[in-house]
This record gives structure tokens, C-alpha cells and sequence, in this order.
């Protein structure tokens, strides 16, 4: 695969047009010992090194180039966070320089250094019972960006550890078991290799939206769609088709689509069909000034009026309830003044269905008539 590059850094060329440009803006010849020549030169360096770096940072923000804090960034789009270092932990053994007449606490995160130069922190609080000279305790390697994760495994047990945190009575701690576990940070290679794989963790369907993701996917056969949970494994999905779709195919394409088993649930049994129809009739009768009255006919009962629209709001969408508000506010936008609206009544529609307007009955009348 050929390298992006976003800029053309080729300094030569870019040196021979800048020279041709100038000598024409001149009207002389530059020399190689001209004065405005080396000026041209220095300029040069610096253009092409803003150029050069206009280059690097969109190739940086590309996954293929990408490293380090920008490549996490990428990471976080598709939910893929870089594996951290993890530490090296083993069972230390504090030991009392004498048996104590009370307990001996020793509190969690208590430090201790094998070499001075990487510690241990103990996990949580060791009590040393009173009588006793020694308790034991698990500790981590503290993780220092300077220090390799790795290079505090495989610490033999008897290892003796010093205190850096001192408690009064304790001599010293000594390993108990071999230190391992730790492990660097995920690398910018193995990292970058696993964003790539990272969609394919995230689920083909199981939830509702992927479900409906998925069916609105499907050749565009669907404006909508609708998701339940019809029983154990078993899932609905009802879809409004398309305007210029047939139904029948509509539903047979959505179906084939989900159904596939790099989309569906291995475990899912799933029915696609289409939404069942909540019918509802229009029947009101409105007024506007006389003077106006003809236009706000025009503008509600005309094509792309206000009845039109609330029609196409109303019915495009599964589970929208159906709502004689938005109709009102049609129609006050258009022009009218007065709504005596008869049907439709609010009305909750299921998940699985969709409103259906049947009759639609509107009569206009001038404000302070009769209706025509």
C-alpha cells in the first residue's frame, strides 16, 4: 500500500518554483551567489519545514501512522483503550526487630525497595499480633514510566527488601514467593493492530438500536423500525416500508438482512413485519379573517400544507404517539385562528405500531360566519 502524504514536501520542486516565481516577479535571473538567492534559501528551510509538519500531523491522526497520545485518541472512538502496564506483585514478610507487648500496624501502601531504585507498596493493612515478630502481606511493583514494568519479575524469594516508609519496630521485609506479573504497556504496533479488529467487538445486534440499526440498514427499504422483546430469544421488528417500496419486499429484505448470522444474535429468533396500523381520522373545522381565508385553505389543505405535513410527521415513525398538539400547530403556523378540532384524540401507539390516517374531514369558515 502506497504512503498518504497530505502535502507535497518535494523540496526541490517547491525550491524551483519559488525560484522561477521570484525571477519573474523581478524580471532578473538569480544566481547561485546572489544575495536575494540565499535569502530565497533560507525562506525555503522554513516553509518546507511548515510544510513537512502540516504533512506529519495529518498522517498522525490516520491509524496507520498514528502513535502514542493521538493514537489512544483513536483508540477511544471505537471504545478500544490502550492496555496498561501492569505490576509485579509477590508475598513480602515484615519482620519485628522484637517481639511487640501490643499489635504492630502496618499500614497498606506501606513502601519498601529492593534496590532503591524501583518500590513495593503493600495492598492492604498488615496487623503483626502482639507476641509475634513477622506477619505477611502482598505488595505491587509501583509503576514509574521510567522503569520497564518487567524488570521487577522473578525476584527470588529470601530477597531482603528495605523500608522506605519507617514504622518503629519493623527491621526490614523479606520475599516470600518469586515476583511476577508485570508487564509493560501495550505497544504503539500491537495497539494499533487491535484497533483495527476493535469493531468487531462491539455487538452485531442483542440490543434494541443495533437491531434497528440494522434493519434501517437494509437497502433502504425502511424509513423506520420498531424492536421488542416478543418472548425468551425471541425478537420483533416491525418496520414502516419505504414510500416506493413494496411491502411484501420490504419486509422479506429486512428480514434476509438481520437475519444474517454475522448481524444476528446466535441465539436470537428474529421476525421482521410490518408495523401494524393505529388508524385515526381528521375531522375539524377552522377559521381565518375573511380577507385571508382563501390562503389559509390553500395553506392548510393544499399540497405540502399543514394537514400534509402533520400526516407525514404523524405516520413516519413507530411508537409516535399520536398527538392532536402538532396538528394545531400546523395550523396556526398556516394561517388559521381559530381550531375547533373534533378528531384526533391523543392516543399512545405501541412500540411495534404506527399511526395510519383514514378520513380526513376539514372545513374552513371566516371568523364571525358561518362555514360555507
Amino acid at each position: 500500500m502506497s504512503g498518504i502524504h497530505f502535502v507535497d514536501v518535494d523540496g526541490d520542486k517547491l525550491l524551483g518554483d519559488a525560484r522561477r516565481e521570484l525571477e519573474r516577479l523581478l524580471g532578473d535571473t538569480l544566481q547561485p551567489g546572489d544575495a536575494r538567492y540565499l535569502l530565497l534559501l533560507s525562506i525555503m528551510q522554513i516553509i518546507l519545514g511548515g510544510f513537512a509538519l502540516i504533512d506529519q500531523t495529518g498522517r498522525a491522526n490516520l491509524l496507520r501512522y498514528a502513535s502514542g497520545e493521538t493514537l489512544d485518541a483513536l483508540g477511544e472512538r471505537v471504545d478500544a483503550p490502550r492496555l496498561p502496564a501492569t505490576p509485579a506483585s509477590l508475598e513480602l514478610r515484615f519482620d519485628l526487630a522484637e517481639a511487640a507487648p501490643v499489635a504492630t500496624a502496618i499500614p497498606a501502601g506501606t513502601r519498601v525497595t529492593p534496590d532503591g531504585t524501583g518500590y513495593f507498596a503493600t495492598e492492604r493493612d498488615l496487623i503483626i499480633p502482639a507476641g509475634a515478630i513477622n506477619g505477611s502481606v502482598t505488595a505491587d511493583f509501583i509503576l514509574n514510566p521510567e522503569i520497564d514494568a518487567t524488570a521487577y519479575n522473578g525476584i527470588a524469594p529470601a530477597a531482603s527488601f528495605a523500608l522506605v516508609d519507617m514504622i518503629p519496630g519493623v527491621s526490614g521485609a523479606v520475599s516470600l514467593t518469586e515476583s511476577a506479573g508485570g508487564r509493560a504497556g501495550e505497544t504503539d504496533d500491537a495497539y494499533r493492530e487491535r484497533i483495527r479488529l476493535a469493531p468487531s467487538h462491539f455487538a452485531a445486534t442483542g440490543t434494541a438500536d443495533a437491531y434497528k440499526y440494522h434493519a434501517l440498514s437494509a437497502r433502504t427499504q425502511a424509513i423506520d423500525a420498531g424492536v421488542r422483546q416478543a418472548g425468551p430469544g425471541e425478537v420483533e421488528i416491525a418496520i414502516i416500508p419505504a414510500p416506493d417500496a413494496d411491502a411484501g419486499e420490504a419486509v422479506y429484505t429486512v428480514q434476509k438482512y438481520v437475519s444474517d448470522p454475522i448481524r444476528r444474535t446466535l441465539t436470537d429468533q428474529v421476525t421482521v413485519l410490518e408495523a401494524a396500523a393505529v388508524p385515526y381520522d381528521i375531522t375539524m373545522t377552522y377559521y381565518a379573517a375573511p380577507l385571508k381565508l382563501a390562503e389559509v385553505v390553500q395553506a392548510v389543505e393544499g399540497p405540502g400544507g399543514a394537514i400534509e405535513r402533520y400526516t407525514d410527521w404523524q405516520d413516519s415513525r413507530i411508537g409516535r404517539a399520536i398527538n392532536p398538539d402538532k396538528l394545531r400547530a400546523l395550523m396556526l403556523e398556516a394561517g388559521a385562528e381559530r381550531i375547533d378540532l373534533t378528531d384526533p384524540a391523543y392516543s399512545d401507539v405501541g412500540p411495534t405500531e404506527r399511526a395510519s390516517v383514514g378520513t380526513v374531514t376539514a372545513e374552513s369558515a371566516p371568523l364571525g360566519g358561518d362555514p360555507p
